[in-house]
């Protein structure tokens, strides 16, 4: 894997870049979309859980880190932000809906809870 991983526009233009090495993220301020700064924070979090069954699983379920960050940062835009009391308790992975799963996601990132705890 890349130590870079960009975000890109609907049009295909870079408008965000996240550093896995150094943690650091770099945005296009006059091009960025509202999603845009909640999905680098999401890619840290995925990345730093990427150990997890619940990120592994959700990363192939979604096709790929890019989807599922993009996914959660949508989230996080519906839930203003707040984290909402549905969390991973051991559910079976293939049992939660795709919105659950999300939400569920969200939520540790919001309350930034790793689940490797």
């Amino acid at each position: 894997m890349s130590n870079i991983i960009n975000i890109y526009s609907s049009d295909k233009r870079i408008i965000g870049q996240v550093d896995l090495e150094t943690k650091s993220i770099q945005i296009d301020q006059k091009n960025q979309t509202q999603e845009t700064l909640p999905q680098a924070y999401a890619i840290h979090f995925l990345i730093s859980n990427f150990d997890t069954e619940i990120v592994k699983s959700g990363i192939l379920r979604f096709n790929g880190l890019i989807n599922l960050s993009l996914l959660i940062a949508r989230q996080v835009i519906i839930q203003r932000g707040s984290a909402g009391s549905l969390k991973f308790q051991n559910q079976k992975h293939e049992r939660l809906t795709d919105n659950e799963y999300i939400t569920i996601l969200t939520n540790h990132f919001l309350s930034r809870e790793n689940f490797l705890q």
